[in-house]
């Protein structure tokens, strides 16, 4: 039963999640002053029909997006890494998202998890560089990644940390976002990025989930990784860390130990593939570590340099993932949740839907 307070409480939601004042919605909604809203978000005064379709207008948002009981809004704060996309691309892909998540969590609600405790790196504005390539080093030791850490980093954070991550296909201009909830943290990558792109927004995103309290992280924020503008200071200790945990130094100075030649874009493209990162982040990386010079880095043709393409084409990941594929396939073979209206929610086919199951080698539930 959806109560005033429900109403109440989802309007806040809504409203903080989209920033605006208590004073802005008011005023759409036809009051004469804020605290006939407050009175209705705390639950102390009914809203009427005519109010909250005002309300939900000045939203955009549907009336079913309002009501729906399964819905993480409120709950959840949000951290974009993407290209230059406008706000209503980010709003989009927020919507879809945030439905994912919130179909996920009420698919696994009443099965039994292991308890992760999510570590806090001890990273604050005051750190450095070095610090963040430091506790890179430790978690990466602790969690025993390897000496190719991004072959299997996604995997055992999951199992060790719970912090799930999701392949979608969003906007092109939005490459990933780190969701932080009470309960749980969750990553979500733009299935669409090529690969070196994709393991770098994930670290990128698993370093803000970890810092998230003590470093909170802007809710929109470019993902370019040779901006030549100045950068927070929570981003550049997150390129930090994303550098370190997912080349290490020990691994690629072994490399270099190795080559008899002259490093040119070739070495650089087959270390890159080596690591599973772009060629452009492990030309800085070399840099960064003073294996090759500043005239060596200047040098090099940056249109030789690969973005990864060939090996992602190879690597595709699956989309959605695994426990999410499989939770959603028995709801619909015990008849909880419709075929159509799981379709509905993933924006895909009925037909699409039965392909997802496939490519996890799920049991097929329905027919077409």
């Amino acid at each position: 039963m959806i109560t005033d307070n429900f109403i109440g409480e989802r309007l806040a939601a809504f409203r903080n999640s989209r920033g605006i004042k208590q004073s802005d919605l008011s005023k759409a909604m036809g009051f004469k002053d804020r605290q006939t809203l407050s009175a209705i978000e705390t639950g102390e005064r009914k809203m009427q029909p005519a109010e909250l379709l005002s309300a939900i207008e000045f939203l955009h948002i549907t009336m079913d997006e309002f009501l729906d009981p399964i819905s993480i809004i409120g709950k959840a704060q949000f951290s974009w890494r993407q290209y230059d996309a406008s706000e209503a691309e980010i709003d989009e892909a927020e919507k879809y998202v945030s439905k994912i998540i919130a179909l996920f969590e009420h698919l696994i609600k009443d099965k039994e998890e292991k308890l992760a405790i999510l570590p806090k790196l001890p990273l604050n504005k005051q750190s450095t560089v070095s610090d963040a390539e430091y506790y890179a080093k430790q978690l990466a030791a602790h969690l025993n990644l390897g000496k190719y850490p991004a072959q299997n980093i996604q995997s055992i954070v999951s199992e060790q940390l719970g912090i799930k991550t999701f392949y979608l296909d969003l906007n092109p201009n939005v490459s990933s976002v780190a969701v932080n909830m009470t309960s749980k943290n969750y990553i979500v990558i733009n299935i669409n990025k090529v690969l070196g792109s994709r393991n770098f927004n994930y670290a990128h995103e698993l370093f803000h989930s970890l810092t998230w309290d003590a470093l909170p992280p802007s809710k929109v924020k470019k993902a370019y990784l040779n901006d030549k503008g100045k950068k927070p200071v929570v981003e550049k200790l997150a390129d930090a860390f994303v550098s370190s945990i997912l080349m290490p130094q020990d691994t690629i100075c072994a490399h270099m130990n190795l080559n008899s030649n002259y490093v040119d874009e070739e070495y650089v493209n087959a270390l890159a593939d080596k690591f599973l990162v772009n060629s452009p982040a492990m030309l800085v990386r070399l840099k960064t570590l003073g294996l090759i010079t500043q005239a060596q880095f200047d040098g090099m043709d940056r249109n030789k340099l690969k973005e990864g393409r060939e090996r992602s084409k190879t690597t595709q990941p699956l989309s959605f993932n695994f426990e999410f594929a499989t939770a959603l396939n028995e709801a619909i073979g015990e008849g909880k949740v419709s075929v159509r209206k799981a379709a509905e929610d993933l924006n895909i086919s009925i037909n699409s839907l039965k392909e997802v199951f496939v490519s996890h080698n799920l049991p097929q539930v329905f027919d077409l």
